[in-house]
């Protein structure tokens, strides 16, 4: 549900709470280089 949101809003990204702070950065570092993260 979140997941289909997120599309529809076009996100760059996308981290689940669980996720760990190192990978929590590198997502932010790939968005901002115009990559997409999802876990």
């Amino acid at each position: 549900m979140y997941v289909e949101r997120a599309l529809k809003l076009e996100v760059k990204g996308f981290v689940l709470k669980e996720a760990s702070g190192d990978y929590l950065v590198n997502s932010l570092y790939k968005i901002m280089a115009g990559e997409y993260s999802a876990l």
